[in-house]
């Protein structure tokens, strides 16, 4: 998943001589995609058709991913039986693994596909203001994880296997 930011607005007529731009923060795994969610969220939201509209610019942000942080996600989704709206929290470097994951939570937890979430709202909640339980007991003092490179074990005469299931080689 990636952030994109896409620029649109309604094209020029005697109507609408200087249309109004809007901005939405769209998140795709490509640019293809980015610009289709923003069609239809404008249309949704502005009844601007994509045949009376242009975009003008779309933007990949990249961010920086060097420190953990919290983000408060607020969605709207479709299910069989009608619209939901819910807020999640997840732990992540960036907002787009954060959108990643939240994803993949939905599509696991409440059987939503991409295409039945619409992302309302992604804000960076402090340590002291999280809500859900499964967040809030990674962001106390003193929470230690595992070193995530393998350690190397060295042999030891104990683990060498005494006999073996292949002939040797011997050279000729």
């Amino acid at each position: 998943m990636q952030k994109y930011v896409v620029y649109g607005r309604r094209l020029p007529s005697e109507k609408f001589p200087e249309p109004e731009v809007f901005r939405m923060t769209i998140y795709a795994p490509n640019e293809i995609v980015a610009k289709s969610r923003f069609w239809y969220h404008l249309k949704s939201l502005k009844k601007i058709k994509r045949t009376h509209g242009e975009i003008l610019d779309c933007q990949h942000i990249e961010e920086n991913g060097d420190f953990v942080k919290n983000f408060g996600v607020l969605l709207r989704y479709r299910s069989r039986v009608g619209q939901h709206n819910m807020y999640r929290e997840v732990r992540e470097t960036t907002s787009a693994r954060a959108m990643d994951k939240v994803y993949s939570e939905m599509a696991g937890q409440c059987r939503a596909r991409y295409h039945d979430i619409q992302i309302i709202n992604v804000k960076e909640v402090a340590d002291e203001d999280v809500r859900r339980e499964k967040v809030a007991m990674f962001t106390q003092k003193g929470v230690r994880f595992p070193h995530p490179c393998p350690y190397v074990h060295v042999k030891r005469a104990a683990r060498i296997a005494r006999f073996q299931d292949r002939a040797p080689h011997i050279p000729q």
